[in-house]
């Protein structure tokens, strides 16, 4: 994948730009409320880093999403803290501005708890990881994260599908499923 490099601690991916291009000139205000939602999202997994005591080392924002590398003490605790609090910083967004923007509240709700889907590639992947490993070890958490990547993506495709065709043209579901799909291969391999 090829990246864009501003300084030593934040690439985009040469995808990022255009795509943003199309979706702010046919989504406007609702792009933003995306790009908030995944804002607010990214800013919960900071907070709770910092807490831990972790500096962000560098932050890649691609395809699939945003991904933030942290510096400094890690333990199997911490990682499930700094996972975990993304989507709870996009559900607490979502509750907190529901009467003033329900559309805001709508994406960041729907993110943070897309999220927490156990998808190695997506926070609740992560967590389980780290929840797994801490009581046994690395090698059995990774078969544990592995079967229930497979079962979600095998329960979210469906649904995927479903939506793209009742709706005759939403395939962002759709989109997203095929991106975790590959990203989780490549992971994989």
């Amino acid at each position: 994948m090829r990246y864009i490099y501003f300084g030593k601690k934040f690439r985009i991916g040469a995808e990022v730009p255009p795509l943003l291009y199309l979706l702010i000139k046919s989504g406007g205000v609702l792009s933003l409320y995306a790009a908030l939602s995944v804002l607010a999202h990214e800013l919960g997994h900071v907070a709770a880093a910092a807490l831990c005591g972790r500096r962000v080392g560098l932050l890649t924002v691609s395809l699939p999403g945003a991904d933030i590398r942290f510096e400094g003490v890690r333990g199997y605790r911490s990682d499930l803290l700094v996972f975990l609090a993304g989507p709870a910083a996009s559900l607490l967004a979502a509750a907190a501005v529901f009467r003033l923007s329900p559309y805001f509240s709508l994406f960041s709700a729907v993110y943070g708890v897309l999220n927490l889907i156990p998808v190695p590639c997506f926070d609740g992947g992560r967590a389980l990881f780290s929840a797994v490993a801490g009581k046994t070890d690395a090698e059995r958490a990774a078969s544990v994260c592995g079967v229930c990547g497979a079962v979600s993506l095998a329960l979210l495709y469906p649904v995927a599908v479903f939506t793209l065709f009742y709706t005759s043209f939403n395939a962002s579901l759709f989109i997203l499923c095929c991106c975790v799909f590959a990203d989780s291969y490549i992971r994989m391999r």
